[in-house]
């Protein structure tokens, strides 16, 4: 099983399942399997308990946005060079940038803007 505690993801489990957290990633601190990644933690979400699933629900939520399928997106023939293609979850990254961006979350939009209007122009990339 997994908790939050204390910033940290900590395991719980079986001695002969000791491979598990440490497969994963975990760390073995203090005489206990532990992470303060959720990246990490998110490998064993199964095992976690509400506390748990409530720190990693941000990355379940990513994972989820990245698995959309391209009929989903706010934008489609986003510009890349000639030759190369984006991942599927390239762009499900870039068109969740943009969603966050025209709800007006501030950061987002802040440190992305310069960044993007180089590359292209959003308006050129919304779907018709």
């Amino acid at each position: 099983m997994i908790t939050f505690n204390n910033s940290l993801f900590v395991w719980k489990g079986r001695f002969e399942d000791r491979f598990i957290p440490k497969k994963a990633g975990f760390k073995w601190v203090e005489k206990q399997w532990s992470t303060p990644s959720p990246y990490v933690a998110y490998l064993l979400i199964k095992g976690a308990d509400d506390k748990a699933k409530a720190q990693l629900k941000r990355v379940d939520d990513a994972v989820f946005l990245s698995e959309r399928k391209e009929e989903t997106l706010v934008i489609r023939d986003i510009p890349v060079p000639d030759g190369l293609a984006l991942m599927p979850f390239q762009v499900a990254g870039i068109d969740n940038l943009v969603r966050q961006m025209e709800s007006g979350r501030k950061a987002v939009a802040f440190s992305m803007n310069k960044v993007l209007e180089k590359r292209f122009r959003l308006s050129e990339l919304r779907m018709s």
